[in-house]
């Protein structure tokens, strides 16, 4: 081909590139969205869950409920260090997919939110997944939100579950406001069906206070209906053997020194979870001359209140009395 048409192509080529290179920067800011945003927040706020200059993707949820999530390194960094090491570290991985099949895809979008524009837009249904979420992301002002959701928006129905989930997610605050909150609603906490479900230790934690303002033998009947679920659970038939064994120590949490007769005749004896052995012992213990030193027994008889409490009937199950008031 002579030089002269070789020339002439070469600059048609070149003018080519050149318009299509115009065309594509003419096409990435057509929409001058940032002309719009008069500040920080909203351009993030556009940004947000925005295939626009996304560099990582996150894929949460499972099988038909998976999502790809949009989100941008740069921002991601500047909340979390758990963000800047994932991506900018000495172990950090190529690609921009990032699968976290853990997450619930409603929390994550809750978190980036939080991240784009310091907005909490978190409920009921979400709040503990947006918990969990800002934890491994280490991200405390989110974690802060979330607990505060969860103290405001607590009710005696729920409050083991909670307590539950705040020990699951290492929440110590939370976890204490619940035992708080246990404390001075013991009655209606136990009777929710959430209560049944909690574990040997946390039931040990709750026996082993001595601030809950309820009656030991509610407290009994509370424990009887614990091990009748626990020896469900664990395939068992529902006796007096297994339930005490399913109870381990934290049988000898129960105070039973501070029942009257009546209520360990009635209460725990019939259950014939205690030994003959307990039961003469707590006999001897209940019946003994308040003039006389009481015998040695291996249950507390340490009252779990300060004051005198007065306990009464109520329409519903029982109602303790403490120094006048109802709990």
């Amino acid at each position: 081909m002579p030089p002269n048409k070789r020339k002439i192509k070469s600059e048609e080529a070149s003018q080519s590139s050149s318009n299509k290179t115009k065309e594509i920067k003419k096409n990435k800011v057509v929409d001058k969205w940032q002309a719009t945003k008069s500040t920080m927040k909203e351009c993030f706020q556009f940004l947000f869950n925005n295939e626009k200059f996304a560099d990582v993707h996150f894929i949460v949820g499972k099988d038909e409920k998976q999502q790809i999530i949009p989100a941008h390194k740069f921002i991601l960094v500047t909340r979390s260090d758990v963000f800047e090491t994932m991506f900018y570290g000495s172990l950090a991985e190529p690609g921009d997919k990032i699968p976290v099949p853990d997450i619930e895809p409603a929390a994550l979008l809750a978190f980036l939110k939080f991240l784009y524009t310091d907005e909490v837009e978190i409920d009921t249904n979400i709040v503990m997944f947006t918990l969990y979420v800002a934890k491994k992301y280490n991200v405390p002002a989110l974690q802060n939100h979330c607990v505060k959701f969860l103290k405001t928006n607590w009710n005696v129905d729920n409050v083991f579950l909670l307590l539950t989930q705040a020990y699951l997610f290492d929440e110590s605050e939370l976890a204490n406001f619940c035992l708080q909150m246990i404390d001075t609603t013991p009655v209606p906490a136990f009777a929710s069906d959430f209560f049944i479900d909690i574990d040997l230790k946390t039931l040990s934690d709750v026996l082993k206070r001595n601030t809950l303002k309820i009656h030991e033998s509610l407290l009994f009947d509370a424990v009887l209906r614990w091990s009748e679920a626990e020896c469900k659970r664990q395939g068992l038939p529902i006796k007096p053997k297994n339930q005490r064994s399913v109870l381990g120590e934290a049988f000898k949490l129960i105070r039973f020194p501070l029942m009257t007769i009546e209520q360990f005749v009635n209460g725990p004896v019939k259950s014939g979870l205690l030994s003959d052995k307990e039961v003469v012992q707590l006999v001897i213990y209940l019946k003994g001359d308040s003039k006389q030193p009481k015998p040695s027994i291996p249950f507390s008889n340490q009252n779990r209140y300060s004051g005198n409490g007065v306990y009464s009937t109520y329409t519903y199950g029982y109602a303790s009395m403490y120094n006048g008031q109802r709990y």
